[in-house]
């Protein structure tokens, strides 16, 4: 597998997440959001899409790009606008965790980001990375990405989908 189509994977993983988080934002809004199965919904999201997905794009992927090519450095491409997309699904996610009245308004602008990122990035990389990188740089990011999957046991949160898709679909 190449580390595109492990990230177009692992964006689906993250689609399945919005499809629980959207459920848990109609929940809120008619007062019966359980409060476990949500911070276990918001940890999958912290830990699989940005401590270890993004982590793949952020310091690897993107810093492979960019020492090769150095337009994309500029405020415009392609990868500054994923990076701030990355940081305002932070900071949303951060909204999320407080689990105040505007949970749902959260929920819907992070689906919003998430989606439209998704989008993007499945348009953008492949042509970003057969444009960039030869197959032996393709292959080492490859093998960078099993670094990280092994390391932060990233396939173990989807276990935490599997279960709330249990309880909440």
């Amino acid at each position: 597998m190449d580390p595109v189509e492990q990230l177009r994977e692992e964006h689906e993983n993250i689609k399945r997440g919005l499809k629980l988080l959207n459920i848990a934002g109609r929940m809120a809004d008619d007062g019966s959001l359980p409060q476990n199965e949500t911070d276990k919904l918001l940890t999958f999201f912290k830990n699989y899409a940005d401590i270890g997905h993004h982590q793949k794009e952020e310091d690897i992927l993107f810093v492979k790009l960019l020492n090769i090519n150095t337009d994309l450095k500029s405020s415009s491409s392609p990868i500054s606008v994923l990076s701030e997309q990355h940081v305002q699904g932070r900071n949303l996610m951060n909204k999320l965790k407080l689990m105040d009245d505007r949970f749902s308004l959260f929920v819907t602008d992070y689906n919003s980001l998430l989606q439209r990122h998704i989008e993007i990035e499945d348009e953008v990389f492949p042509v970003l990375v057969e444009d960039n990188l030869n197959n032996s740089e393709i292959s080492a990011i490859y093998l960078e990405f099993q670094n990280v999957d092994s390391n932060l046991n990233l396939y173990s949160y989807l276990k935490i989908l599997d279960q709330l898709e249990v309880f909440l679909l």
